[in-house]
């Protein structure tokens, strides 16, 4: 795109053959024009899992008014949504996006790449932001979610520490 957050902001594929001395265009990840309305794609973090899937994980945004700014003047982000795409062929073909279902309302963006952990399951951390029109000021927060089936659902890790202690309480 013509800068961080503008409007026409894509995912392209890049690959070195070379130990990243040379990179050689491979086009876009994703077809834009297979969306339902004009977005732009950020903060990329790619993973790739111990079975050889490679996970890219971001967020699009809604560009239907160009104009419209990403942030607010205190901090606040304009609604997104957070998407995995996934390749099995070491990137040369790629699934189409796929948006995570969160058990939240909060307004986030992922933070790192996706982490498999030693018992299978997908930990990811997003940073909350305020909504766009909420006055501010912009606190920051991190949240970690996990996932069980490779990232089909997802589950808020205070809500998974406050399950346990209900449990514990209850034994």
């Amino acid at each position: 795109g013509d800068g961080m957050y503008a409007a026409n902001c894509e995912l392209v594929r890049r690959r070195s053959n070379d130990g990243g001395t040379t990179w050689q265009d491979e086009g876009p990840l994703h077809d834009k024009s297979a969306d339902d309305r004009p977005r732009s794609y950020h903060c990329t973090f790619v993973s790739r899992m111990r079975d050889g899937l490679l996970v890219v994980f971001c967020f699009r945004v809604d560009r239907s008014n160009p104009e419209q700014e990403l942030f607010s003047e205190t901090g606040g982000v304009i609604e997104n949504e957070t998407l995995l795409i996934t390749s099995r062929d070491d990137g040369h073909t790629w699934s189409a996006p796929q948006v995570l279902e969160l058990s939240t309302s909060l307004v986030l963006t992922p933070a790192q790449s996706i982490i498999e952990l030693d018992d299978g399951r997908w930990y990811a951390t997003f940073d909350q932001w305020p909504a766009f029109d909420d006055p501010g000021p912009y606190k920051p927060r991190m949240l970690g979610f996990t996932s069980n089936d490779r990232g089909q659902t997802w589950t808020d890790m205070d809500r998974q520490r406050q399950r346990q202690r209900d449990t514990e309480r209850q034994t």
